[in-house]
């Protein structure tokens, strides 16, 4: 029982969170159309980063029930700062592939090789920009749960991968405003 008051009201906000991100892609459905490919990487997008935010949040849970991971408000464990330098690691091969296929998604509709190359850097630079904002909500996330008593594991999936939708569909719709205006 414990497990369903603790998820319950996490799910309601969860889906919140993804409601944002459907607004948020359909008040800029004309600039992602612009660009094919982004339209074609968004839902592997949106998944690699709630990928990135649970696999932290979770080795970061355990670390924090084993003792090895203090509730710091600015980490000092090394570990901590390993766990995001991976994130990044991630990021950088999980993004810049998705980036190749949206490229290649481009040139195979016609688009030019401006345009395809557009594609790849907005999906390299949102997916590190929302590598940084997940990690850090992830990390405060797991911090806030565990000092209130609530376990982590039963709602940080669910919160972390809704607002990792909401997140990385603002970071990809801010990235290509700002490249489409170069």
């Amino acid at each position: 029982m414990k497990i369903v008051k603790e998820n319950l009201p996490v799910i309601i906000v969860a889906t919140s969170f993804s409601g944002i991100a459907g607004t948020i892609l359909l008040k800029n459905l004309e600039v992602i159309l612009a660009l094919k490919g982004i339209l074609a990487v968004v839902p592997a997008f949106l998944e690699d980063g709630g990928a990135i935010a649970c696999r932290f949040s979770a080795r970061l849970t355990t670390m924090l029930h084993l003792g090895k991971v203090e509730l710091e408000v600015i980490p000092r464990n090394k570990w901590v700062w390993k766990q995001i330098v991976i994130n990044f690691v991630h990021a950088l091969t999980l993004f810049s592939s998705l980036g190749m296929f949206g490229m290649i998604v481009s040139i195979t509709a016609n688009m030019s090789y401006t345009c395809a190359l557009k594609v790849f850097l907005t999906v390299l630079l949102a997916g590190l920009l929302l590598t940084l904002v997940i990690s850090i909500l992830a990390y405060y996330l797991a911090l806030l749960s565990f000092k209130i008593g609530i376990d982590p594991d039963n709602v940080l999936a669910p919160i972390l991968t809704s607002i990792a939708d909401a997140v990385g569909t603002a970071s990809l719709t801010l990235i290509l405003s700002f490249i489409m205006s170069l």
